[in-house]
């Protein structure tokens, strides 16, 4: 006895007549729910399947990994209450309480919801890594800069702390250089609170309005001083000293 047979875009469709079978080009039922539980099993994100009254009917194995057992005939309220751990710092994710944080996505349909979790913590992790690298970065700039701008104003003030130790400087001399160490001092001090400034504040810096010859008068004694210990005479001239510049002078 030949057993009956429909056609459908030219793909035939068997039916058994002794056991009502299904025949299809993805194979019986049997073979699909085979494959359907395989991928579900494989899949890297965890798969929550709920009925109508939002009870837990198919789980997979990475589900119970993220979640823990039992989840099976479980209230996915119930389940919620057990292990999830919500935190003011989780953002799009939620925190589990092992530590994990994980993303849902919920489809919902006419015979229950399907739930993915998605498990985030590595990739977490790893932002976090790049960032702490990227701020050890500023970090390793900011004292390269702090070094290039501390060393000059430091250099002037040993050289005049060590002529202050002089025993016949007069006593004018001795007052100047004093003065001028002291302005070296203060120089040193303003280049730490930027570099404070910097630290609490990422690469914003102290900016305000300075002339030409204010930038000259900052500078000039400190280009007088490594001049001067390396006998070398020098000629300054400034022209446009009243031009109006914006900007941190101590970083120059």
């Amino acid at each position: 006895m030949h057993q009956p047979f429909c056609c459908f875009g030219g793909n035939k469709i068997m039916q058994g007549n002794s056991e009502g079978e299904l025949n299809s080009p993805l194979g019986t039922v049997e073979e699909q729910n085979t494959r359907y539980k395989q991928v579900l099993d494989v899949m890297p994100a965890g798969v929550i399947l709920l009925d109508t009254q939002g009870m837990v009917c198919e789980v997979n194995p990475e589900a119970i990994k993220l979640l823990g057992l039992p989840l099976l005939g479980e209230r996915w309220f119930e389940v919620i209450q057990r292990s999830f751990d919500p935190r003011e710092d989780d953002g799009h994710e939620i925190s589990l309480r092992n530590g994990r944080k994980v993303r849902l996505a919920i489809s919902a349909s006419e015979t229950g919801q399907l739930i993915l979790i998605t498990d985030l913590t590595e990739t977490r992790l790893l932002q976090s890594r790049v960032s702490d690298l990227q701020r050890l970065s500023s970090l390793g700039k900011m004292v390269a800069s702090l070094a290039h701008q501390v060393r000059t104003p430091l250099s002037s003030a040993m050289l005049y702390a060590s002529n202050l130790g002089s025993p016949n400087l007069p006593a004018a001399t001795h007052k100047r250089f004093q003065t001028k160490l002291v302005d070296r001092l203060h120089d040193l001090e303003k280049q730490v609170n930027d570099m404070l400034l910097f630290a609490k504040g990422g690469d914003n810096k102290v900016v305000k309005p300075f002339t030409i010859g204010d930038l000259v008068a900052e500078y000039r004694p400190m280009v007088e001083t490594a001049l001067q210990s390396n006998q070398v005479d020098y000629y300054l001239e400034v022209e446009h000293e009243d031009t109006v510049l914006m900007g941190n002078a101590n970083a120059i």
